[in-house]
């Protein structure tokens, strides 16, 4: 009995002493297991913007001009090359995953409508009776402004998330791109 008696004393004090230790150096425990996390969060965004940065001064996929870039967009599309149309589009730290999400969206339009002749009728409009809006030095975009003649459905995918939008007839609509020129190695890319 003495023997449970000293061991459940000790472990009161092994217990009480835990508690003491937390109360004067837990903040400094939680503050340096905190300031860790953090660290470790920035040399992971250090990491991805220093890999982003090596595929921006690498990426050589486009045009010397938005137009020509859009050109050479418009050929690997009607060549049905879409792993190379989807490399015109911009890799940047806010939207990495874009020439993916552009090559999992030519897959749709496939599988949809059995080609890309949406798309291309599209850039078709764009490119012969669009509107050139020249933002800067850097940023071009292309927009072509029609009247609906009948009702059509929409579908977009925002945040995993498929959206489906119907559209009247006799509104005006709109289709664009819009351009950026990567600063690395001077070539025009799509960026919308």
């Amino acid at each position: 009995m003495k023997k449970i008696i000293l061991w459940i004393g000790g472990v009161i004090v092994v217990i009480l002493a835990f508690i003491y230790f937390l109360g004067l150096y837990g903040y400094q425990i939680q503050n340096y297991f905190r300031t860790k996390q953090q660290e470790k969060m920035l040399a992971d965004g250090q990491k991805r913007a220093d890999q982003i940065l090596e595929l921006q001064k690498n990426d050589t996929y486009g045009g010397k001009t938005p137009e020509e870039t859009l050109d050479l967009y418009i050929k690997a599309l009607k060549a049905g090359d879409i792993e190379l149309a989807s490399k015109y589009s911009e890799i940047s730290l806010e939207n990495i995953e874009l020439q993916n999400e552009e090559l999992e969206s030519f897959k749709r339009e496939i599988q949809k409508d059995g080609d890309l002749h949406v798309v291309l009728e599209n850039m078709d409009n764009i490119m012969k009776k669009g509107v050139k809006n020249t933002w800067s030095s850097t940023e071009v975009s292309f927009v072509y402004y029609y009247i609906t003649k009948e009702q059509s459905t929409s579908t977009s995918r925002v945040s995993n998330q498929v959206i489906e939008t119907v559209y009247p007839k006799g509104i005006t609509e709109h289709v664009g791109v819009s351009l950026q020129l990567n600063p690395y190695t001077k070539v025009w890319k799509i960026i919308q």
